[in-house]
C-alpha cells in the first residue's frame, strides 16, 4: 500500500500531462514511445506540450527493483541539421529496490534526476534514435549520487 500512495501522485501528474493541450503539431513531434537500454533499462515515453519543451517518463528496472522517472527537458536544434537536437533537463524518481531478494528487505527510494542527451528523428521513418546521460541523486534509500548512468534509446514517433 505504501508504494501505491507514493506512485499515485506521479501517475496522476502524468495523466494530466498526457492530455492534448493544442491541436497543432509540435516540434519536433508530439509523442514518442520506446525502449531505453543501459543504466537504467526500461520503457520511455516523451510528450511535447510546447515547442522545444518535453516531458519524459521512464518506467525502469534498476538495482533489483522498479522506478518511475519523470523529467522536464529543454531541446536545442543543432544548426543546419534541423532534425537532430540536444536536450538538457531534470526531474524526480520514486520506486523500490531489492524486490528480487525479499519483500521484507526491499525499500522505497526517491530522488532527483538530471539528463543531457542527443536525439535524432530518423528521416522518412516514424523512429527516433538517441543517447543520454542521467545522473541520479538518491534522497531516500541508498542516499548517494550515482553519476554513471545513461544509455541509448529507440522510440516510435506518433505525429
Amino acid at each position: 500500500m505504501r508504494i501505491i500512495r507514493l506512485l499515485a501522485p506521479s501517475l496522476l501528474f502524468l495523466l494530466v500531462l498526457s492530455c492534448p493541450i493544442t491541436a497543432k503539431a509540435q516540434f519536433p513531434y508530439s509523442v514518442s514511445i520506446g525502449g531505453h537500454v543501459g543504466s537504467p533499462n526500461g520503457l520511455t515515453a516523451k510528450f511535447f506540450p510546447a515547442d522545444l519543451f518535453a516531458i519524459e517518463t521512464m518506467m525502469v528496472y534498476r538495482r533489483g527493483g522498479g522506478r518511475l522517472m519523470t523529467m522536464g527537458e529543454v531541446h536545442f536544434v543543432l544548426g543546419r541539421f534541423t532534425e537532430s537536437f540536444v536536450y538538457i533537463g531534470g526531474g524526480f524518481h520514486v520506486g523500490m529496490i531489492n524486490l528480487n531478494h525479499d519483500v521484507l528487505t526491499s525499500s522505497v527510494v526517491y530522488g532527483l534526476d538530471g539528463v543531457i542527451g542527443y536525439e535524432f528523428p530518423i528521416p522518412d521513418t516514424p523512429l527516433s534514435f538517441g543517447l543520454d546521460y542521467i545522473p541520479i541523486l538518491e534522497l531516500k534509500g541508498e542516499r548517494k549520487f550515482s553519476g554513471g548512468n545513461g544509455g541509448v534509446f529507440l522510440r516510435y514517433i506518433f505525429q
